[in-house]
């Protein structure tokens, strides 16, 4: 009997269907490998299965009885324990009190009170943690933990809930390869004791070297499970695609001579990177999360530093430590984080549009207000920003006009080369076909531009030349009308060719 059944899920959001028809089923003792591109409906599978999105049609059985899901607290008392990519920890807890948190063992004081028995806590943390054999002391903080040892509280938290059913979303992205092999021991072990697992992944060497089934979602919908040994890396990736993408017909950019050159560079989450962006050219780099894309355009813009390797700027050595530094080079980031970094939530649609380049509107070191909020009202018209006015308040307004400000505070600014970070998260279709115009402009007045994105649909619709990073290096790179969505997808997957 299988442990948990999908029988024809079915979701939609604002009418526009995200699931069609999904049907899936985990065994106990297995591990099951959900895969496809970024939007095929994985996030939406699994948190429906978390609790957190409900179903508007279809049916989920565990162990043959069917079940409804409509909260997460549903999801926990069933026996579903989901790990996401942002562990939900608090890190200044032990690892002990995050384990047993809502669930802390009291003692008896002044003959009516009860108190947090902190003994008895750590050591009911540490029977937990030596039965499951996961190399963790109780008392340590969370916040000292690298990524390897925060995900393995996260697993024994679902455990200690009674978890019988575990999903891993995209568990190696932040792993070293020694720390992935930890956990696929971990992983192997909780199979034998005959928990069922689904794993997550973009990588399918780890897919074929961990899972015993492997569906995959495209479009919505579900391809039949193969058992590992019945289908080839190759042949995933043709149904990961299901046949070639049709690219926006605009001719490439005219470009010009490179601008920026990087020789052999390495820096945290990229390795021995060499490329060239030229001006006038719009270079996207795509990869899975952890890939080293996002990596290299923080320490191009100066947010992180490099290890080694070579920068050129025009053909001159550069090295800058500072974003102020690479600014005054010319060289702008655009965070892809627009919530924690690209927008001041507090202020307005204004503020957030001209706060960067305030000394235009100075005269003897007073500021001009009246300038100022002339400034921002062409802004707001030029970007196409839509609010109630440049005073409304910035957190009020939509995803897709939050990144326009972050899109358009970077394109006044004088820069030579112009780094985006995921500039089109979480905005709609609508949105994003602005951005990308935006984008477009700036390369067409010359600037070279580079665009990081986990979506390879998108690096195919924004680039002149596309490359894919894969483990912190560049795996290929090539003119858009030289390649192919499956070639793509491949390198991006590492599977062979």
């Amino acid at each position: 009997m299988s442990l948990l059944q999908l029988q024809q899920i079915e979701k939609s959001f604002a009418g526009a269907p995200v699931l069609r028809r999904v049907s899936f089923d985990l065994r106990p003792g297995e591990i099951h490998a959900l895969v496809g591109a970024n939007g095929a409906g994985k996030s939406t599978l699994i948190k429906i299965l978390a609790g957190a999105y409900v179903r508007d049609a279809g049916e989920i059985r565990i162990e043959g009885a069917p079940v409804s899901i409509r909260t997460p607290q549903d999801a926990l008392r069933l026996g579903i324990g989901v790990i996401y990519q942002e562990f939900a920890l608090v890190p200044e807890f032990t690892v002990a009190e995050n384990l047993l948190l809502g669930q802390e063992p009291t003692r008896r004081a002044l003959g009516f009170l009860r108190l947090l028995d902190r003994r008895a806590l750590v050591e009911e943390g540490r029977r937990h943690l030596d039965a499951l054999g996961f190399p963790l002391d109780a008392g340590q903080y969370v916040r000292e933990l690298n990524t390897a040892g925060a995900q393995l509280v996260e697993i024994a938290k679902a455990l200690h809930r009674r978890a019988r059913i575990l999903v891993l979303d995209e568990p190696t992205a932040a792993l070293s390869r020694r720390e992935t092999e930890r956990l696929f021991a971990h992983m192997g072990e909780l199979r034998e004791r005959g928990l069922g697992l689904i794993y997550i992944s973009h990588h399918l060497e780890e897919v074929f070297s961990i899972a015993d089934r492997i569906t995959v979602l495209r479009d919505g919908a579900n391809v039949a499970p193969w058992a590992r040994g019945e289908v080839t890396e190759a042949e995933l990736v043709r149904a990961m695609v299901g046949g070639e993408v049709r690219l926006e017909t605009r001719p490439p950019a005219e470009a010009g001579a490179p601008l920026l050159e990087l020789e052999d560079l390495t820096g945290v989450g990229f390795h021995d990177v060499s490329l060239a962006l030229r001006r006038g050219e719009i270079l996207a780099l795509a990869g899975a999360a952890g890939a080293g894309q996002t990596e290299l355009c923080w320490a191009l813009g100066g947010a992180r530093p490099f290890r080694q390797g070579t920068v050129l700027l025009g053909g001159r050595r550069v090295r800058w430590r500072t974003v102020r530094e690479a600014v005054q080079a010319g060289v702008l980031l655009a965070p892809g984080d627009r919530k924690n970094l690209g927008i001041a939530a507090g202020l307005s649609v204004g503020v957030n549009l001209t706060f960067a380049d305030l000394e235009r509107w100075q005269r003897a070191g007073v500021l001009q207000l009246s300038a100022v909020r002339r400034a921002a009202a062409e802004r707001v018209r030029k970007y196409g920003v839509r609010c109630a006015s440049p005073a409304q308040e910035i957190r009020l307004l939509s995803g897709g006009n939050q990144q326009k400000v972050v899109v358009g505070r970077a394109a006044e600014r004088t820069g030579q080369v112009y780094l985006f970070d995921e500039p089109t998260r979480g905005v709609d279709v609508g949105a994003r076909e602005e951005l990308y115009t935006l984008i477009r402009q700036l390369a067409a007045r010359g600037a070279a531009v580079m665009v990081a994105t986990p979506d390879l649909l998108e690096a195919m619709r924004i680039g002149d030349r596309i490359g894919v990073m894969r483990q912190g290096r560049l795996v290929t790179l090539a003119a858009r009308d030289a390649v192919t969505e499956g070639a793509l997808m491949g390198a991006l997957l590492g599977a062979a060719a």
